[in-house]
């Protein structure tokens, strides 16, 4: 099945309009509120192929800006990139009491999206950097996908970097109020 169909959304939809579908339905489709495993997977499945698919539409656009006016811009994405064993709303209250110690918050969504800056963290090269979260539901826990992004190209951490602190500073946290 096409994977726009399965989020409602046209062929033409952006990220931002795919996440918002994705969150509007896993709402519904997610097992802890009636919904199965099933739905779940089938969801984020569809989520991953559209993404993947509006990224290469991306790239391909992409040459013809380049030749327009030129973007210095470093983003790194990974996808799956830690599972925390609690619900979403608790998951987010955690990585936002982490990201209020590297910067200011720039968009959130609770409790599926936290963006935030880097810039008060201790991660090397993270002055004119920023993180993205997604949250997402899979049965009684939360996976989280990170972004890192950077004004400048040269200068911006690692994702595996910042990765490694947010579970590390998750850790650290005292999780037996949840």
């Amino acid at each position: 099945m096409n994977p726009f169909v399965v989020l409602g959304v046209d062929e033409s939809a952006t990220e931002q309009d795919l996440r918002q579908a994705w969150r509007q339905l896993a709402v519904r489709a997610h097992p802890d509120a009636g919904g199965s495993h099933e739905q779940m997977t089938q969801l984020n499945q569809a989520l991953h192929l559209c993404l993947i698919q509006v990224r290469e539409r991306a790239q391909q656009i992409e040459p013809i800006k380049k030749t327009l006016r030129p973007v210095r811009r470093r983003i790194a994405q990974e996808m799956s990139s830690f599972t925390v064993n609690v619900l979403p709303v608790e998951c987010w209250h955690a990585l936002e009491i982490v990201a209020a110690t590297c910067g200011p918050t720039i968009a959130a969504e609770p409790p599926y999206l936290l963006e935030f800056f880097l810039q008060d963290s201790p991660l090397e090269n993270a002055i004119q950097s920023w993180c993205r979260c997604d949250l997402v539901p899979e049965a009684g826990s939360t996976t989280v996908h990170v972004t890192v992004g950077s004004a400048d190209e040269l200068s911006a951490p690692e994702l595996d970097n910042v990765r490694d602190f947010l579970v590390a500073e998750l850790n650290e946290l005292d999780w037996s109020d949840s």
